[in-house]
């Protein structure tokens, strides 16, 4: 690898003063300078190698990587404070000077401990996401790209993290890295699956959340999660093979930890989180990302409320999205049931108007009932009860989906018994609600209910809420309730709600993680329900 080779003296610029060289990688070699005009002010000074010298995108990446450096300002990203050309064309970047270690030096000593581990992921996403809003990707994450800087702080000595090589440095990317090995060695073991396959038009900030979990595997474990001696070896198990279990290489991790992890490092991007702030959250405990809102959502943080949405005018059939109470936490999403058919519609109406007349009917029987037992008062009147007739048939589907208990279309009830007036149907569902459970006839579309002497009453109100919610077809907000019932109390029956809520959405990752929250005597039974609507949850 040749490089230009700048001489201890030699002054660039008129201003900077080279030291010597520190190292050569990618596309540059960086040197060490002092600033002539400020003393004891030192630089690093990256100059492009000479083999890029007359390649055109290799220029233009150089370049990019030094507006980004100096358009994101962000505490935890290398500053780039100076952009130049040598006197043979050659161009360098000044950037800040930084004296420590980068993670791969650090791991060579073992693992790093969890509050350890939590805070560099933590500065390391917070990086990320910065970039992320400005639309940048950072595509080649790993150790060797995350500094640590050490600084003397108020409990002690800490380090600083700076996250280096924005903008993809290198000529190789995820098309040619077969015909570059030597110069992406390494970088395989940090790809997520759609940049080892090439995909190019599939790599987007979850791409490097993806990068962002395999870093945490390693520093938490001290192996890393996709170690091969080859790089076809390395890309093979990226795309096709699980790594080791966390639970087996660090079994003192937290659950909520290692599900974090797992998550994110999932070989469909859509099961992953929606960005990384989540993940960071998920890992050091901050946010209980089985309540998060289906992938490719924004979250808030927990006790943050979500912004109130301006509903869209509504088109033709589809409804306008409903706005999430004060409150809530997550995106706010309209409901997830499907909008009524026009059939489906007039059927709901004469529902409507049956129940109504049933109910009138009731009424004055029992009034009638009541007044025949004063002599100065007519009898009753002994016209025949009036009968509703059933709902019609909803329309024939080609390819129905699995039945769901919740959704349910239930004829309406039979005349009601005189001191029990029938119930309307709830005009928010698309279908009549089935009747409410009785002592003797229990409400099967429901999740179970144990006995809940051991719940709050406030907690019970949401539950029960969510419960309602949920045989509403109100998947999502079911889910958002049931949340809202977690910093109160963290209770049973909250997990199983928000489980079997995924599941009814079929988002086979936010139900792979709500698992986690279950009781375990209890998985099997909702490993099975969720294998019914269509969701297989098996290891």
């Amino acid at each position: 690898m040749s490089a230009v080779e700048l001489q201890p003296g030699t002054t660039l610029s008129g201003t900077y003063e080279i030291v010597r060289r520190i190292g050569a990688g990618g596309m540059g070699a960086v040197y060490e300078a002092r600033h002539l005009r400020l003393q004891h002010r030192r630089v690093a000074i990256k100059v492009l190698l000479r083999e890029f010298a007359g390649d055109a995108e290799a220029f233009a990446r150089f370049r990019r990587e030094a507006e980004i450096g100096a358009r994101l300002g962000h505490p935890h990203i290398i500053n780039v404070t100076d952009w130049d050309q040598l006197p043979d064309g050659s161009p360098f970047m000044v950037m800040d000077f930084l004296a420590g270690e980068d993670l791969s030096s650090r791991l060579q000593r073992g693992p790093v401990p969890y509050d350890e581990g939590v805070r560099i992921l933590r500065e390391v996403g917070s990086a990320l996401a910065a970039a992320h809003r400005h639309g940048i990707i950072h595509r080649d994450l790993k150790p060797q790209n995350v500094f640590l800087v050490p600084v003397e702080g108020a409990s002690g000595h800490t380090t600083h993290v700076k996250v280096l090589d924005f903008g993809i440095s290198k000529i190789a990317d995820s098309r040619t890295v077969l015909t570059q090995e030597t110069a992406v060695l390494g970088t395989p073991q940090y790809m997520a699956p759609e940049q080892a396959l090439g995909k190019s038009s599939d790599i987007d900030p979850r791409t490097d959340q993806f990068a962002l979990a395999a870093m945490a595997y390693e520093m938490l474990t001290g192996q890393p999660a996709f170690a091969a001696e080859t790089l076809t070896a390395a890309l093979f198990k990226v795309v096709y093979t699980e790594p080791r279990p966390l639970k087996e290489l660090a079994p003192t991790l937290p659950p909520h930890a290692i599900a974090a992890i797992e998550r994110s490092m999932a070989k469909s991007r859509e099961e992953r989180f929606p960005d990384v702030v989540a993940f960071v959250q998920a890992l050091a405990g901050e946010m209980d990302f089985t309540h998060l809102a289906r992938p490719g959502t924004p979250t808030l943080p927990v006790g943050k409320a979500a912004p109130q949405p301006v509903p869209a005018a509504p088109t033709g059939d589809r409804p306008a999205p409903v706005p999430v109470p004060a409150g809530t936490t997550g995106a706010a999403l309209p409901s997830t049931a499907p909008p009524a058919s026009a059939p489906r519609r007039a059927a709901l109406w004469i529902s409507l108007g049956l129940a109504g007349a049933l109910a009138i009917g009731g009424l004055a029987f029992l009034l009638g009932r009541d007044s025949s037992r004063h002599a100065d008062m007519p009898p009753p009147s002994s016209q025949p009860p009036v009968v509703a007739p059933p709902a019609p048939p909803a329309q024939a589907q080609a390819n129905p989906p699995p039945p769901n208990p919740a959704s349910a279309v239930v004829p309406p009830a039979p005349v009601a018994p005189p001191n029990t007036p029938p119930s309307p149907p709830d005009p928010q569902t698309a279908s009549p609600t089935p009747p409410a459970a009785t002592p003797d006839k229990p409400d099967k579309s429901a999740p179970a209910r144990p006995a809940r002497s051991s719940e709050r009453p406030e907690v019970a109100a949401k539950l029960d809420e969510a419960e309602q919610l949920y045989r509403d077809g109100r998947y999502l907000d079911a889910v958002r309730r049931a949340q809202q019932s977690l910093p109160l109390q963290k209770t049973p029956r909250a997990g199983r709600i928000i489980l079997k809520s995924y599941c009814a959405m079929k988002d086979i990752g936010g139900a792979r993680s709500a698992l986690y929250g279950v009781a375990t005597k209890e998985r099997a039974e909702l490993v099975r329900h969720c294998h019914q609507l269509g969701v297989d949850l098996e290891p």
